[in-house]
């Protein structure tokens, strides 16, 4: 038996390596089966891109991008992406069937993975809650670059930028800055400097400071929302933080910290931060700014909180800025006010204010007014002079009525005549026989009947 046929034997070791081949076989197949199921499918390079193995870890790979890396952290496909009202061309791999932001939020493994466990609507809720990737962002970014051009492609792509934002405002912002479309990118910069300053206004500021002399149009169309934002969250930041500004910048930023804070009941804090300060011009402005707003509802208490003011030239900037306020909104109830103030030297600059105000709509009003307030005196002139220049053009005769009560001779005299020259285009008869009985020298007469 120990000598049998060895062919039988080589039968058996035949068998031993099909064997063997046949597991080698089926194991690379399982093998790249798997891998084939684990890569996402967004991974696969665009078809205008480049194809291979290695094309997107030559893309995104940052040991191989030449330092391609900002300050910020973004990548450089990112970074110097190309864009463009038209084609949107962003150099970022294809996201294949990526769903809109804008209904589901970014597209990627995680909200995948809740599809599969909630229904659709719930899973699209939830995915909006995630935080998005580096990745999703370049999917969807690459998405919307193969839509044309148009209202909603650029929601989606400001949708996507606040997603974005939301875990990297730096990356976001650069992206921002970078794009093709400057209309597009300053709103995208303003709605992500407004989303951050809700969470860290600190870091928005920082970030706004810092990017506003490279890019000063864009950066401060920001300003606006940015100190909005900021003074919800921190009122004495923005506060502080308005003083640091360019001067031409400030007003801007002063007002819109000043109209959030009033809007959210803080006008207390408001006066107490005015205290604070010591410089008068700042003041002043504060004070403008906070008279032209809190007026709008309440204007008694505006008047008693500028009464109490102790800086004469703060006092009267706001007094002004009041009249202006309450004249127009409430006239009948400003003049009261306006009559009630000290007779100092500001007095008759701040009752012309209220003629230039009432006058415009309601000259025989504002004039009885005036009458009140008689007898005429150096102070008045000023306002007198505001009455006449708003009507001489309408009814030059009553004009000319009141241009003979301002008591400084060269001021009258200037006055009537450039009256009287209106008058004589209208109705010259008329005026001719007044120009000759009225106390006008007569080289001005003269002048005035070479015009008929």
């Amino acid at each position: 038996m120990s000598n049998g046929n060895p062919s039988r034997r080589l039968s058996r070791l035949e068998v031993l390596l099909t064997v063997f081949l046949v597991a080698v076989i089926v194991l690379f197949v399982f093998l790249v089966s798997q891998f084939r199921q684990q890569r996402p499918e967004h991974a696969r390079p665009a078809g205008n891109a480049s194809t291979g193995p290695d094309a997107r870890s030559a893309e995104f790979d940052p040991e191989n991008d030449g330092g391609s890396r900002g300050e910020n952290g973004t990548s450089a496909a990112l970074a110097s992406s190309e864009f463009s009202e038209k084609s949107l061309a962003i150099v970022l791999p294809d996201n294949g069937a990526a769903t809109n932001l804008a209904d589901a939020g970014l597209a990627g493994n995680s909200a995948d993975g809740i599809a599969g466990r909630t229904s659709t609507n719930q899973a699209a809720k939830e995915a909006k809650r995630l935080t998005a990737t580096a990745g999703d962002i370049q999917a969807e970014l690459q998405r919307i670059a193969g839509l044309p051009w148009g209202p909603d492609t650029e929601k989606q792509l400001q949708t996507a930028l606040a997603q974005w934002a939301a875990t990297d405002p730096d990356a976001a912002l650069a992206y921002a800055m970078n794009l093709e479309s400057r209309r597009a990118g300053t709103a995208a910069v303003s709605s992500i400097l407004n989303q951050w300053a809700q969470r860290d206004p600190a870091a928005a500021y920082e970030w706004f400071k810092q990017n506003l002399a490279g890019n000063p149009q864009m950066v401060s169309a920001a300003l606006t929302g940015l100190f909005d934002k900021m003074a919800a969250v921190d009122p004495d930041m923005a506060l502080r933080n308005v003083w640091q500004l360019p001067q031409d910048l400030r007003n801007r930023a002063l007002q819109a910290t000043v109209n959030q804070m009033i809007a959210s009941g803080k006008q207390e804090q408001i006066m107490q931060y005015f205290n604070t300060l010591n410089d008068s011009s700042a003041q002043s402005m504060l004070a403008t700014i906070f008279v032209n707003q809190w007026a709008t509802y309440y204007p008694a208490e505006t008047a008693s909180w500028i009464a109490s003011l102790t800086d004469p030239a703060v006092r009267y900037r706001a007094t002004l800025t009041l009249i202006s306020k309450w004249g127009y909104d409430n006239p009948a109830a400003a003049v009261d006010w306006v009559a009630s103030l000290p007779r100092d030297q500001n007095w008759g600059a701040e009752v012309s204010r209220m003629m230039d105000v009432w006058a415009k709509d309601a000259p025989d009003k504002a004039a009885d007014w005036l009458l009140t307030l008689f007898p005429a005196s150096a102070q008045l002139d000023p306002a007198i002079q505001s009455l006449v220049n708003t009507v001489m053009n309408t009814n030059p005769e009553g004009a000319m009525m009141w241009s003979e009560t301002i008591t400084d001779t060269n001021k009258r005299y200037s006055l009537m005549q450039k009256v009287a020259a209106i008058w004589m285009k209208k109705d010259p008869e008329r005026a001719a026989i007044y120009i000759t009985n009225s106390d006008l020298p007569n080289s001005i007469k003269k002048k005035l009947f070479r015009m008929r």
